[in-house]
């Protein structure tokens, strides 16, 4: 890992030469460990503490890693001779967590502030090839990304915070384009429960997208749908909604999000949700009977009106104009979540 691991020539004894790793800090749910320049030698190591492996193979000095005495805690400070294949490093690694090979995967970090990237080498590589230019590793606890997949990022859908900026993401889940919504549904279910201590049943939660202008979608992924539905941006974030009202737990329908304005003062009520029967001949009118039922205004004296994304439109004008504007004394609702901001 030039300039980090040496160069080994042949005729070297083999046991002169190791790459240097060191463990700084635990960021983001990921140990890291910093790649330093120089060599260490496993015979000259007086304070080094070889940490053995199994299998035969890695009982030889040449295939060591040795943990050194500055570890502590999520530090861990280590010697690895540049050329141990990356799959007996990695090895060594999960005997050190307790854990398989298969529950994490090494993050490799080539500025101090970039993101990380996932190390997709081979078992048979070196780590010197393996690890070529890397500032330092990390270690995050999840399953390895197959070809196909990519990391989704889950975010929690907030009916309480109109920022959506604030909403806070939760986790991520690896996914493809043929994964089923359903099954990322689950995937989400289980890992909220492991993370945040609640299990949901399934019929308690949604999976939500965000309409834009340019790019208009359904509110609502159906979980028989695959994520390919999602076109060109399949891996997108999507929303994690966890229905708190008990009369729609459950229940069939297209959730469509209302919210009241009343002209002669301009204000406008949290949001709620209606469902509206997908199979009805007329669904605004079973939109209507929804929202009579939720506010208990009789259906008759409800009127609606689709919001555009100029949020605050309402707020520049008087209140007269409002009135003026909307010709009628009705209870105005929005399905448009983005509207008030």
């Amino acid at each position: 890992m030039s300039p980090n691991v040496s160069d080994v020539e042949e005729a070297i004894n083999d046991t002169d030469f190791s790459a240097s790793f060191a463990a700084i800090a635990e960021h983001d749910n990921e140990d890291v460990f910093r790649s330093h320049s120089g060599t260490h030698s496993v015979t000259e190591s007086s304070d080094a503490t070889p940490v053995p492996s199994s299998g035969s193979a890695l009982d030889d000095p040449v295939n060591n890693v040795l943990e050194l005495p500055s570890s502590a805690g999520n530090y861990l400070h280590l010697d690895v001779d540049s050329r141990l294949p990356f799959g007996r490093f990695k090895h060594w690694l999960g005997k050190k967590l307790g854990m398989d090979t298969t529950q994490f995967v090494v993050i490799k970090h080539y500025r101090e502030d970039d993101k990380g990237y996932e190390c997709n080498s081979k078992d048979d590589e070196s780590v010197r090839n393996a690890l070529d230019n890397v500032l330092k590793l990390g270690v995050k606890l999840r399953p390895p990304l197959k070809d196909d997949e990519k990391l989704i990022r889950v975010l929690q859908f907030d009916l309480d915070e109109p920022n959506r900026e604030n909403w806070r993401v939760l986790f991520e889940c690896p996914a493809s384009k043929q994964t089923l919504v359903g099954d990322l549904m689950l995937q989400c279910i289980h890992l909220y429960a492991e993370i945040y201590g609640q299990r949901l049943p399934l019929n308690q939660v949604r999976l939500r997208e965000m309409s834009t202008i340019s790019r208009p979608v359904k509110a609502v992924l159906n979980p028989a749908d695959t994520l390919d539905c999602r076109g060109s941006q399949w891996s997108n974030n999507v929303y994690f909604q966890i229905i708190t009202d008990e009369r729609l737990i459950g229940q069939p329908g297209v959730p469509v999000l209302v919210r009241r304005f009343r002209p002669s003062t301009v204000e406008v009520s949290a949001i709620q949700e209606a469902l509206v029967d997908p199979n009805a001949s007329n669904q605004m009118e079973s939109l209507a009977q929804s929202v009579s039922a939720l506010s208990g205004i009789p259906v008759e004296r409800l009127a609606f009106t689709e919001v555009g994304f100029r949020s605050n439109w309402f707020l520049l004008e008087s209140t007269c104009d409002v009135g003026r504007m909307l010709c009628c004394q009705h209870m105005y609702l929005s399905h448009n979540l983005a509207w008030p901001n």
